[in-house]
C-alpha cells in the first residue's frame, strides 16, 4: 500500500488516495464490514465472509496459533490485512503491549513469503508507550510497514487520548486507521489529527438495538414519543420514525448517512482551512471531545503545529477557552516572543485595544486613534510602538498586524475577560514590554478588560506606566483628547524629533524576522534600501535598484526574490535540498528532495539549494519539512522564482 498525498492543510488532515495493487481508495474514507452499505471500503474474515470486489476490500484474519494456519486464509494478491486480533488486547496492560506488538511482528516476517509486508496494517495496542512504538518503528520502516490500526472504545478518555499520541508518533507517509466505536461526534477531531480511515460498524450496532445517530446525540427510536424530524430518504420515504420497532436496513442506511455527512463536512472545512473551528465546535457537544481537545493541545502540540499552515486568507473563528491554545494562535505568541525586536529608540509605547475588523487598522476605532496620534505627534510618531491588545492572541506590534493569523482571526468582542485570558495576555504584555528600555514610558489607553490585564501585569512591567483613560470607551471624544495631551507631554519630555514615516520599512523588516527569525530583516534590507506601495496592499523592497522581496498585505507575508533569498543563505533555515542541479516547471515534488528543515511549515516561503550548493530557486512550501523527506510522491514546493 502507498499514500498518494494531495495539496493541502488543516493540522495533521489531509486528503489523498491509498494504492493498494490495483485499487485506489480516495482518503478520508469510512471502512465498515461487509454487512454495511455505502462504505468507501470493507473488511472481511477470510474463510467466513466474501468480499463484495466493489472498491478496496481488508482482509481482517481472527486469531490463531499458527501462522502457517493465517497464510492458508489469506489472500494471494495485494489486498491489504489487518493483523490479527489478540485475545483481550484491549485490556491488556502496557507490560503486555509491546509483546503483543512484538508478536504481530513476529507473525508477519513467518509470512514474508506469502504477503508482501506493505499489505500489512499493524494492530497498536492503546496501552502501548509512546516511547516504546517510537523505539520499534524503524524496524516496522525496514519491514515495509506503511499502515497501522488502532482501537477506539467510544468514550474518548486516557485510552483515546494515548491513541493520538501513538498516532503522531508515526512517519508523516503511513496510513492511519480508527478502529472501533467511532461514533459521528468523533469525526472533526479524528480527523483533524491525521487518521485516514474510518471504521463505521457502530452504523449497524446502534441500529441493532434500535438507535438512530445524529451528529452530536442518539435517539432511542423505540422509547421516543416524539421523533426527530428527518428528511433522509429512508426516514422520509419509509415511514420510519412512525413505529417504535423500525427495520433494522433502513435505520442503519439513515446511520451510515449521517456518517458520511459528517465526513463531508470535515473534509469541507478542512478545505477552507477551518478544520480547526469546526473541532472547536464539537467540544461543546460532549464534554469529554472538550477535554480531550485540551489534552491534545498540551500534550501534542509540536505534532500538531507541523502542519497547521503559517498562512491563510480565511477567517479563523475562535469561540472560547479552546481556541485559546490553537496551534496557529500559541505559535504566533512564541514566534513573537522569539522573533520579534521592537524598533530602536522608541521611548513611548502606546497600548490599545483590537477590534472586530482586522487589520485593526481598517477599523473605525483605529481610524480615530490614528487621527489623534497624527494631531499630537506629527512625523515625531515614529518614536512610538503601538502595540495592540487582543485576546487569544496576546498583543500585537503595528507592524504585524497584517500576518497570520492576527489578520483573520475572529473572536466575540465583549470587553470582558476571563480570568485565563488575562493571564495569556498579561504574561504576553511584560515578555513584550521587557524588549523595550526601562526609560521608556507604556501609555495604556485601555479600559475594562484591557486594563485588568495590564494592571494584573504591572509587577512584571519595569517601564513607568501611565492610563489616559478610566472605565470609559478608549474611542470617546474626551479619551482621545487625554490621549492626545499625553503624547504631547511626551514628545516635550523626551525631546521627539520628526522624521520620515518608518511604517513600511518596519511592517518589511519585522514580518522577515517574523517568517525566517531574528535577523533575517536586517540581512534581506541592508545597503541602498528603498520601498514602494502601500501597507494595505503590496510593499516592494528594493536595494541598489534590484528587488529583494515583496511584502503581500493579502496574506501577511513576505515573498522573496532569488537575490532576496542569496542574503537569508547565512541563517541556514528554511533550506530544501535538491537532488539535482536544475529545476523544471513550476513545482518541486517530494521525490526530488534529498533534505529539508524541519522548521518548514505548510505555507513557509522556503529556499531551494542544489546538488552544488547554490540557490537554485524559491517558493511556497506545501508541506511540512518533515513530510518533504518522508514522502516519496506530492508536490513540496510551489516555485517562485528559479535559474534559468
Amino acid at each position: 500500500m502507498q499514500y498518494m498525498i494531495e495539496r493541502g492543510h488543516s493540522g495533521p488532515a489531509r486528503v489523498g488516495h491509498l494504492r493498494s495493487g490495483k485499487s485506489k481508495l480516495k482518503l478520508p474514507a469510512l471502512m465498515g464490514p461487509t454487512t454495511i452499505p455505502n462504505t468507501d471500503c470493507e473488511y472481511y474474515v477470510p474463510g467466513r465472509d466474501s468480499p463484495s470486489n466493489n472498491g478496496l476490500s481488508i482482509a481482517a484474519p481472527t486469531f490463531v496459533s499458527s501462522a502457517n494456519t493465517i497464510a492458508l486464509d489469506l489472500p494471494k494478491d495485494e489486498e491489504p490485512i489487518l493483523s490479527p486480533l489478540f485475545p483481550a488486547m484491549s485490556t491488556l496492560g502496557k507490560e503486555a503491549s509491546r509483546i503483543l506488538l512484538e508478536e504481530q511482528i513476529s507473525r508477519l516476517r513467518d509470512l514474508q513469503d506469502g504477503t508482501s509486508p506493505d499489505n500489512w496494517i499493524l494492530r497498536v495496542p492503546g496501552s502501548l508507550h509512546h516511547q516504546e512504538l517510537k523505539i520499534l518503528t524503524p524496524e516496522l520502516q525496514e519491514m515495509g510497514i506503511r499502515a497501522v490500526s488502532f482501537l477506539f472504545d467510544g468514550n474518548l478518555g486516557p485510552t483515546s487520548l494515548q491513541n493520538l499520541r501513538l498516532r503522531s508518533m508515526l512517519p508523516r507517509n503511513w496510513t492511519a486507521i480508527a478502529l472501533g466505536c467511532i461514533k459521528p461526534d468523533m469525526f472533526p477531531i479524528l480527523y483533524y489529527f491525521g487518521f485516514d480511515i474510518f471504521d463505521i460498524a457502530y452504523a449497524e450496532h446502534a441500529a441493532s438495538r434500535n438507535i438512530r445517530l445524529w451528529s452530536y446525540h442518539e435517539e432511542n427510536m423505540s422509547k421516543e414519543s416524539h421523533p426527530i424530524y428527518c428528511s433522509c430518504r429512508w426516514c422520509a420515504e419509509t415511514g420510519l420514525v412512525n413505529t417504535k420497532h423500525p427495520d433494522m436496513t433502513e435505520l442503519m442506511h439513515h446511520n451510515v448517512g449521517i456518517y458520511r455527512s459528517k465526513l463531508s463536512e470535515a473534509v469541507h472545512f478542512y478545505s477552507k482551512g477551518q478544520l480547526r473551528w469546526l473541532v472547536e465546535g464539537s467540544t461543546h457537544s460532549r464534554p469529554a471531545l472538550a477535554a480531550l481537545l485540551r489534552q491534545v493541545d498540551y500534550h501534542a502540540y509540536d505534532f500538531i503545529e507541523e502542519f497547521t499552515p503559517t498562512v491563510g486568507d480565511q477567517p479563523q473563528p475562535l469561540i472560547g477557552p479552546e481556541s485559546y491554545n490553537a496551534p496557529a494562535i500559541r505559535r504566533y505568541r512564541e514566534r513573537l516572543v522569539e522573533r520579534y525586536s521592537p524598533p530602536q529608540d522608541c521611548q513611548v509605547v502606546l497600548l490599545l485595544p483590537c477590534s472586530a475588523r482586522k487589520p485593526y487598522s481598517d477599523s473605525r476605532s483605529h481610524r480615530r486613534f490614528d487621527r489623534s496620534i497624527e494631531r499630537a505627534l506629527g512625523s515625531k510618531r515614529k518614536n512610538v510602538a503601538e502595540v495592540i491588545m487582543s485576546s487569544p492572541i496576546g498583543i500585537v506590534p503595528r507592524a504585524l498586524e497584517r500576518v497570520f493569523p492576527v489578520k483573520n482571526y475572529d473572536i466575540p468582542v465583549t470587553g470582558s475577560w476571563d480570568a485565563e485570558e488575562i493571564e495569556i495576555a498579561a504574561s504576553a504584555l511584560s515578555t513584550h514590554l521587557a524588549k523595550f528600555p526601562e526609560s521608556a514610558t507604556v501609555v495604556a489607553h485601555v479600559s475594562g478588560g484591557y486594563q485588568e490585564v495590564v494592571q494584573d501585569a504591572e509587577d512584571d512591567i519595569s517601564q513607568s506606566i501611565i492610563y489616559t483613560i478610566d472605565d470609559v470607551s478608549a474611542t470617546r471624544k474626551s479619551s482621545l483628547e487625554s490621549l492626545e495631551e499625553v503624547l504631547l507631554d511626551l514628545a516635550d519630555v523626551y525631546a521627539l524629533r520628526g522624521g520620515t514615516p518608518t511604517l513600511l520599512e518596519n511592517t518589511v523588516s519585522a514580518t522577515l524576522d517574523f517568517q525566517f527569525g531574528t535577523g533575517a530583516g536586517k540581512l534581506v534590507t541592508s545597503g541602498n534600501v528603498s520601498y514602494r506601495g502601500k501597507v494595505y496592499g503590496n510593499i516592494v523592497c528594493e536595494v541598489d535598484d534590484v528587488q529583494m522581496c515583496t511584502f503581500v498585505s493579502q496574506i501577511g507575508n513576505v515573498s522573496l526574490t532569488l537575490e532576496g533569498g542569496e542574503r537569508l543563505l547565512s541563517l541556514d533555515r528554511y533550506q530544501v535540498h535538491f537532488d539535482g542541479d536544475k529545476l523544471r516547471g513550476g513545482s518541486l515534488f517530494a521525490v526530488g528532495i534529498s533534505e529539508a528543515d524541519s522548521i518548514i511549515r505548510p505555507g513557509d516561503e522556503v529556499l531551494i539549494i542544489g546538488r552544488d550548493g547554490d540557490l537554485i530557486a524559491v517558493g511556497k512550501s506545501e508541506m511540512s519539512g518533515a513530510e518533504m523527506c518522508d514522502f516519496d510522491n506530492g508536490m513540496a514546493i510551489n516555485i517562485r522564482h528559479s535559474r534559468s
